[in-house]
């Protein structure tokens, strides 16, 4: 639809509590617990969403699908991803760069022996590089970090902002965030990855791209 057309489906209004609901019950299929933090946000509620919204979908909005689902064994996961139908190819592209870029930049420094605090700097530099300011995310000592660690808890160490390293084993979730409080929502992309001796595995793959669609 146009730029700012409320979205319909199943001949209803796309809202994102309608949304919330597929896909916890999609979560649900697949055996893990939504935990109720799938969080749903889109158009200028971006800056400050809510986990029980309802609000409208519209055509050129971002709408932020993030998930932290939980498994029989109480072990947390984590995945964020962005969307637009019909972007105008504005703000909206340049801040999906820009967070696919520090991501990828963050995924690199992803290494046993690494002090943890880089992993955020890399990945707020590249945010930087793109001239937006960095979002973050995690809260740990009165700070804010473009990720954090995943396990028992939903949020635990290895945190961002701390002075640790990164060691064998460590599961961290690198979450680049940029977003408009003015007009334009924002956009995020968040991965699970597990550290390596020589690197890290991703947990889960899937597409970054900004069209809901996936060729």
């Amino acid at each position: 639809g146009d730029a700012g057309e409320t979205l319909v489906h199943a001949d209803d209004v796309l809202t994102t509590g309608v949304l919330r609901r597929a896909v916890n019950a999609a979560l649900a299929r697949a055996g893990v617990d939504p935990a109720g933090n799938t969080l749903i946000a889109s158009g200028a509620a971006w800056s400050d969403p809510a986990f029980g919204s309802d609000d409208p979908i519209r055509a050129g909005d971002p709408v932020l699908v993030d998930l932290a689902p939980r498994d029989a064994a109480g072990y947390h996961g984590r995945l964020a991803r962005t969307f637009v139908v019909d972007t105008d190819g504005g703000w909206d592209r340049r801040a999906h760069l820009a967070v696919t870029r520090a991501r990828e930049a963050g995924l690199a420094e992803l290494e046993t022996g690494t002090p943890a605090s880089r992993v955020h700097e890399e990945t707020a530099a590249e945010v930087i590089a793109y001239g937006f300011d960095t979002v973050g995310e995690a809260r740990t000592d009165g700070t804010r970090a473009l990720g954090h660690g995943v396990g028992l808890a939903r949020r635990e160490a290895p945190w961002l902002s701390g002075s640790g390293e990164l060691e064998p084993g460590h599961v961290v979730a690198l979450v680049p965030t940029v977003f408009d409080q003015e007009e334009n929502g924002g956009v995020r992309i968040a991965d699970l990855a597990v550290v390596t001796a020589d690197g890290y595995d991703l947990l889960a793959e899937y597409a970054t791209s900004l069209s809901p669609t996936v060729d």
